[in-house]
């Protein structure tokens, strides 16, 4: 007997809707010429704005910004006299405007112009170059300083085998820590003066010494023309110390190039006051040479600013006019009793020890004389 297969029964369909369930749509909106003209304004205002921002930005970043952004600033090199021209001067590679101008021997202090490094503005305010130093008094203590200084210089070039300056670091210190007041007793020689360099300079290749331009004619006249200045308390020294010292950067290159610049001023003072080689002075030279006691003292013994200012104002050689500038603004700030921030204490205390002092000892302050 077939089984029948009981198959579902299909949905019934849906009823049908009213004509009254229909949706009503609303009746189409038509633009009208009023509307079509604010529309237009609309889109008018739009573009408009958005060319006026467009035209802002590009007046920010290709008017305004130039003017308002720091001028680049120009790149030079310290040790190069007037690199930077007229009314400027370099301080660590850049040209900056010279803050004013400065003061001519004689000239009342004030801030319209600056009394430059050595000298100074006195109870009077004047500003005048540093008196010339009375002479030495002599004493004990000073020859028996200077004996054994001698001493020491014998000691110390048998071994070196050459000059002082040569002389072991740690040779060199044994002496000065056995003198704890060795800057002092120095001054107390009375006639001297002071070398001052830039940063690096003179080169520690003699090949590019040659070349150097720091060391042109013009830069070295004026150290030799303030040698020839002090010429007759050199000649008359019995001996002539130089004392070349560096700033804190390396310890081999401290000494290295305050080696180098008791050079230059052992050559300085000669042709100064003994006559260069070409002149054929080889006599007069080698006279006066015999006369230098020479330490390199490299980045040891650091001058402090106090120092400076109380015994080695005398007569000084820059290798440009502008160059003291940052040494005078911490001295000023000094006699007015004014702080001096720890950047232009920095500043200042770096130039005052890239120098070579130069003390010249009278035959009286000589033992056995």
């Amino acid at each position: 007997m077939t089984r029948l297969i009981d198959t579902p029964a299909s949905p019934p369909p849906p009823p049908a809707k009213s004509s009254a369930q229909a949706p009503v749509l609303p009746p189409a909106v038509k633009s009208v010429p009023g509307d079509r003209a604010v529309t237009g304004l609309i889109y008018g205002l739009y573009c408009t704005m958005v060319v006026l921002a467009g035209l802002s930005l590009y007046l920010v970043f290709v008017v305004i910004l130039p003017v308002l952004r720091p001028p680049e600033l120009q790149q030079c090199r310290e040790d190069v006299a007037n690199d930077c021209g007229e009314g400027k001067y370099c301080r660590q590679g850049t040209c900056n405007p010279v803050p004013n101008q400065t003061c001519n021997e004689g000239d009342p202090c004030s801030d319209a112009c600056s009394c430059p490094a050595p000298s100074s503005c006195g109870a009077d305010q004047v500003c005048r170059a540093p008196a010339s130093t009375a002479p030495p008094k002599c004493t004990e203590e000073m020859k028996t300083f200077v004996a054994e200084l001698l001493e020491h210089q014998k000691n110390c070039e048998t071994i070196a085998g050459g000059p002082l300056s040569s002389c072991a670091p740690q040779n060199v210190q044994s002496f000065m820590l056995a003198h704890d007041k060795f800057d002092v007793l120095l001054n107390d020689f009375g006639s001297s003066l002071v070398f001052m360099f830039p940063s690096g300079r003179p080169s520690l290749d003699d090949g590019e010494r040659r070349g150097d331009p720091w060391n042109d004619a013009t830069t070295r006249s004026r150290y030799l023309e303030l040698a020839k200045g002090q010429g007759d308390a050199l000649r008359r020294a019995k001996h002539l110390i130089i004392v070349g010292r560096a700033t804190r950067t390396n310890v081999a290159m401290d000494y290295a190039y305050a080696q180098s610049r008791v050079r230059f001023a052992r050559e300085a003072l000669l042709d100064a006051i003994a006559g260069t080689k070409e002149e054929g002075k080889a006599t007069a030279r080698t006279e006066m040479s015999a006369k230098f006691i020479e330490f390199a003292l490299g980045s040891d013994r650091q001058l402090q600013l106090e120092f400076y200012r109380s015994n080695l104002r005398v007569p000084t050689a820059w290798w440009d006019e502008d160059a003291s500038r940052e040494l005078t603004t911490a001295l000023t700030k000094l006699e007015r009793n004014i702080a001096v921030s720890p950047k232009e204490r920095g500043e200042a205390e770096t130039l005052i020890n890239r120098s070579v002092a130069i003390f010249a000892i009278p035959p009286e302050c000589v033992k056995g004389q």
